[in-house]
């Protein structure tokens, strides 16, 4: 069953489906996305408990990628994700510049599901459309290019200047649990919105993930204006 979960994901799209759908809409120009170096330090390392981000490996978006700023120490990576990061899809967000995800991943979600936004990023920066950028990720997690997670990997998602979308603004402080092939029927079923734990991206396939919303952010004191 897993299994032909597994390949219904990855081939729901086709690069043929993809085309007239909206699917064709690309990156604006690097400079829409770029941010103060010094804050996007702050804003990724807010993503995280302070104990957690100080020993954190940090990684800030230049000219041809993520660059790492700080070696870390304790195998956790902070970052601050892009628009791209979003569920893949011909909405209006995919590709919005005023977006921002601070995120700090573990050892294991480093080793694996940090894989699929640098694909994700690498192809943005190249001018990959979305239907572009979803059939190549669906092409790579088929081939074992992106792997699922073998142990634990989860990541923080706590920062109060998170803005994760044009209607959900910075939503709610929450952590994230990567678990293979998991589906919503094995968390109860949910109704749509976060408020109670509740499936992301990839929902069934080896990238699946679970949100499970906190009660509190981490307040970032830094100019905010970027």
């Amino acid at each position: 069953m897993r299994t032909a979960l597994r390949f219904a994901l990855l081939f729901a799209l086709s690069p043929a489906a993809a085309v007239g759908q909206g699917w064709d809409t690309r990156m604006e120009s690097l400079d829409a996305y770029l941010m103060d170096e010094a804050y996007e330090v702050t804003l990724a390392r807010s993503a995280a408990p302070e104990h957690v981000a100080a020993g954190a490996r940090v990684l800030v978006l230049r000219s041809g990628g993520y660059h790492e700023i700080a070696s870390g120490s304790n195998g956790f990576t902070c970052l601050v994700e892009r628009s791209w990061s979003s569920p893949i899809g011909p909405h209006i967000d995919f590709y919005n510049p005023k977006l921002r995800a601070p995120i700090c991943y573990n050892a294991e979600a480093t080793r694996t599901i940090l894989g699929d936004y640098m694909r994700r990023t690498e192809l943005a920066l190249g001018g990959a459309s979305i239907g572009e950028i979803q059939v190549a990720i669906e092409r790579d997690v088929g081939t074992g290019k992106l792997r699922a997670p073998q142990g634990l990997a989860m990541s923080y998602m706590l920062s109060g200047e998170q803005l994760l979308g044009t209607n959900t603004g910075r939503f709610v402080p929450h952590l994230m649990f990567y678990v293979a092939y998991a589906t919503a029927d094995e968390i109860g079923s949910p109704p749509p919105g976060c408020e109670h734990i509740c499936m992301f991206e990839h929902v069934g396939g080896p990238l699946s993930a679970l949100i499970v919303p906190m009660k509190e952010f981490n307040e970032v004191q830094a100019d905010a204006s970027h």
